[in-house]
């Protein structure tokens, strides 16, 4: 019995010891990288003979890595607003690559381990005025970005993940294909996220139903030209159906929506290219029991929020 226990002793200690080392291995880690978050954080390029790659310690620290070999992927449309990202992958490693987030006064503010399976997009605008970056898989057959995970990008540029079922209210195409082989690829981009990981918004039952309105626009030589809009809502879908008179019919068929505020905003999710926008197509209010729709016809009227008759 007692060298029963002197030997579960000796197999305690030695789980203490190795979960100890564990800790301090992991805050070292986390040590290392914060050491450089939030500092003006450049990294020194030594090339080799063919300047194809090159050996940066400052890397190696930041990542916690030794004496690797590194190079800048050849990516454009890397800038936003508010922050700009350097992407960074190393040679023979074809499981990961990184990138860094910089402000706009050249301070690191975070970094982000992304799997080299996945594409990603940056300056997603997401719902309740959010902005973000999200990780997916290109498909080029359809030229379909299938979205599965989702970073909120924070004012203080600053990644959280978030949700997957979090509204995607415009994603622009991954940044790998920003090309000048790639020109026009945004007439027939589309996005979606992975329908075994998101589930479909629903939209609250208070906004079913038509809803319809006549604009009058200009007047031609035969009458008064006009657009008519019937707007179809139900739980997860919103059709749009136009009929015009010496009008062009442009931006009818599926949207969908997010409710903001108490508002509806609605986004096109057809093909064309021209109708697609970061701001939705259209908004629909309630005030004191009557419906107002903004976005109807153009000029004067597009910016004004017009009583519109709904029918349930």
């Amino acid at each position: 019995m007692k060298t029963n226990r002197t030997i579960i002793k000796v197999h305690k200690i030695k789980y203490l010891i190795s979960l100890f080392l564990t800790i301090v291995l992991f805050y070292n880690c986390n040590s290392q990288k914060n050491k450089y978050i939030d500092t003006k954080f450049d990294y020194k390029q030594e090339y080799d003979s063919n300047r194809e790659y090159f050996k940066s310690k400052e890397l190696d620290r930041l990542f916690n890595l030794n004496n690797k070999k590194y190079f800048i992927p050849d990516i454009y449309g890397l800038n936003t607003d508010t922050y700009y990202i350097k992407p960074i992958s190393i040679k023979d490693d074809h499981e990961k690559s990184y990138i860094l987030l910089y402000d706009k006064n050249d301070i690191l503010r975070d970094t982000l381990s992304i799997s080299n399976e996945y594409s990603y997009s940056i300056n997603v605008r997401l719902e309740n005025n959010k902005k973000g970056i999200c990780l997916g898989r290109f498909k080029e057959e359809n030229t379909f970005f299938e979205i599965e995970k989702i970073y909120e990008v924070s004012n203080k540029i600053k990644l959280k993940p978030i949700s997957i079922e979090t509204r995607i209210l415009y994603c622009p195409v991954p940044v790998e294909y920003i090309s000048e082989e790639n020109v026009g690829i945004e007439d027939y981009f589309k996005y979606g996220k992975n329908n075994n990981i998101a589930k479909k918004y629903i939209i609250p039952f208070e906004w079913y139903g038509v809803y319809s309105k006549t604009i009058e626009t200009d007047m031609t030589i035969t009458g008064m030209a006009s657009i008519t809009y019937n707007f179809a809502i139900t739980k997860d879908k919103i059709l749009l159906k136009i009929n015009t008179y010496h009008e062009p019919i442009s931006c009818d068929g599926e949207y969908y929506a997010i409710e903001n505020s108490n508002i509806l905003e609605l986004y096109y999710n057809e093909n064309d290219a021209l109708c697609k926008s970061e701001a939705p197509n259209f908004m629909i209010k309630k005030q004191n029991g009557k419906y107002y729709i903004k976005g109807l016809g153009g000029g004067e009227t597009i910016n004004e929020w017009i009583e519109v008759k709904k029918e349930k």
